[in-house]
């Protein structure tokens, strides 16, 4: 039975059996995680006077997690970036593609060939660092255009759900292919449009909808692309269910490369800042994809990416249950919900200096109680002051 606890009777520290709520439906404390100081704080903030909870009080911590060494968290505490040579590799990709771009913007050409080696180089990340380079994803490179990072990122990505879907050398050169030339016709829409921080009208989303079009009738009038990769392109932008664009294909009409791509698009979409946007978590998007399965996205693509990348891809930063802070190392392909995972800060919030990896499918007795956000502890820690 549902009880209320009054903000006054909380005590810093305290365990219920079961979550915390601040309402019907929203949870604000998993079961077995302690209040911490800076969670009361925000009841406080929000003047809530109550919250409700159906379990029981289990103890009271003397030493809880302090939310703020969360925030001072570095990418290198929490993604490998002592192996130069996949961040050396994958750099490589950025600028190849990069002079790909500005030889297609200044003589209207396709450098085919440079497309093939990027492929080639990208299918050798992904064999030999694939969850270093998934997590490396989410990082922020200034210093190259979006369109840039996204091209890459997102043909990363379909390339290991096609590798999970068992395509072929062949196929995966076509997919990859598609992969980095779906976004080709937004080069030619604006900047001020791509980059605006405020709702589209309804000509600049038409303009922006127009892409995929754009985008075949470039590589079909170069008439060196396979007619798959040409439909990929052009499909990218179409749902399941029928209501994506420019046809408003429906189910096994889309191509199968296309309804990879468009899982990998929207993935990569989320986890890399724009403009007008902070990036999400890996964790957040994948949730976000798995709340539009039922309508946008192919239940067999969508599988292999659970399986592969779970609801928890490398990167990702967890709570376990005994309140020390980890980062998700690689899936566990046959418990994808048990990943093996990196301890950053132990259970007393102390960071750890030696390396320390846990297998949660063997470690039965641990398990993650909450995924959290660095980049949202900030926000907290400035609203606070």
């Amino acid at each position: 039975m549902r009880r209320k606890i009054a903000i006054e009777d909380l005590q810093i520290g305290m365990v219920f059996s079961k979550p915390l709520y601040t309402s019907e439906n929203n949870a604000l404390i998993p079961a077995g995680v302690a209040l911490k100081e800076a969670d009361y704080n925000r009841l406080v903030r929000w003047g809530i006077k109550e919250l409700y909870t159906e379990g029981e009080l289990v103890e009271v911590q003397d030493e809880y997690l302090d939310d703020s060494i969360i925030s001072e968290l570095s990418d290198d505490e929490t993604i490998n970036l002592h192996n130069v040579e996949y961040m050396n590799n994958y750099t490589s990709c950025l600028s190849f593609f990069e002079q790909f771009i500005e030889t297609y913007l200044s003589k209207e050409e396709f450098d085919k060939p440079k497309l093939e080696e990027i492929i080639k180089k990208l299918l050798e990340l992904i064999e030999n660092y694939k969850n270093d380079i998934i997590s490396y994803m989410g990082v922020e490179k200034e210093e190259y255009d979006f369109l840039i990072t996204h091209s890459i990122n997102s043909t990363i990505i379909a390339l290991i759900g096609g590798i999970q879907l068992k395509l072929d050398k062949s196929q995966l050169r076509h997919l990859g292919m598609a992969g980095l030339l779906h976004d080709i016709g937004m080069l030619k829409i604006p900047k001020v449009i791509l980059n605006k921080k405020g709702k589209l009208n309804d000509e600049e989303y038409n303009l922006i909808k127009s892409h995929p079009i754009t985008a075949f009738k470039e590589m079909n009038r170069a008439g060196i692309f396979n007619q798959v990769v040409l439909d990929a392109v052009l499909q990218h932008q179409e749902q399941f269910d029928g209501n994506g664009y420019p046809r408003k294909l429906k189910g096994d009409k889309i191509g199968l490369y296309a309804r990879i791509l468009a899982i990998a698009d929207s993935f990569e979409a989320q986890i890399s800042p724009r403009a007008y946007r902070e990036s999400t978590t890996s964790y957040m998007a994948m949730k976000t994809v798995l709340a539009e399965a039922h309508n946008k996205f192919d239940p067999k693509v969508l599988r292999a990416f659970l399986t592969t990348l779970s609801i928890y891809p490398p990167g990702t930063l967890l709570q376990l249950n005994d309140n020390s802070i980890s980062t998700v190392m690689s899936i566990n392909p046959d418990a994808p919900l048990r990943p093996n995972v990196k301890i950053v800060i132990d259970s007393f919030g102390e960071k750890i200096k030696d390396k320390i990896v846990k297998n949660l499918k063997e470690e039965s007795e641990l398990f993650i109680v909450r995924v959290l956000n660095r980049n949202e502890y900030n926000k907290n820690d400035n609203n606070s002051l």
